[in-house]
């Protein structure tokens, strides 16, 4: 058979790939970072393009070339690169995080990053709130000194659509107290000198 017969024979047993739908999140790899952006091989005949201004901070970017990550397909179009999000994705799987962790009552670890009226905004992926009565067993008198702090919390409430998160740093610590007074009574016994 000719080279191209061979072609088509050949393209019969490779499975159509699944065309990406715009808003589904993908893997690539970043293939070159210029000023327009992060150039990201999604596997197409074209590559995609993570825009320079998702990216307006002081800081250096956090990738460097060949990296895997994840982004969000656009159904926008620069200079010949499909437009992705890297920080719709990235927003994305910390709210399924989040929302598991609040189904399943796991501890996520987070940093003070602020003292508010009523309470403390703690960073786990987003700005959770933490009230005051929340933040320990008794009742903490001087915020201020927790900025910086990491801390486990598990998450309280959460509202997706409003982008609100009340975290509970007490819940944790009273499950502790629980633990260890459920410990200590198995070991006690009537008449035992302690």
């Amino acid at each position: 058979p000719s080279a191209e017969e061979l072609n088509q024979m050949m393209e019969q047993y490779i499975p159509p790939q699944q065309a990406a739908t715009e808003g589904e999140i993908i893997t690539g790899r970043i293939v070159a970072i210029s000023d327009l952006g992060v150039v990201v091989d999604i596997g197409r005949k074209s590559e995609g393009l993570i825009l320079a201004q998702e990216f307006v901070t002081d800081q250096p970017l956090p990738f460097q070339s060949g990296q895997t990550i994840e982004v969000q397909l656009t159904d926008e179009h620069k200079e010949g690169y499909v437009v992705l999000s890297y920080q719709r994705a990235h927003r994305k799987r910390v709210w399924t995080n989040l929302e598991k962790a609040y189904h399943e009552k796991t501890t996520l670890t987070g940093r003070v990053v602020d003292r508010i009226k009523g309470g403390l905004v703690v960073d786990v992926g987003v700005r959770a709130f933490l009230p005051a009565s929340q933040a320990d067993l008794r009742p903490v008198h001087d915020l201020e000194e927790w900025k910086d702090r990491e801390i486990e919390v598990r998450v309280l409430k959460l509202n997706r659509k409003r982008g609100n998160v009340v975290v509970s740093r007490r819940a944790l610590l009273e499950g502790d107290q629980q633990a260890q007074r459920s410990k200590l009574m198995d070991t006690l016994a009537e008449g035992q000198v302690l």
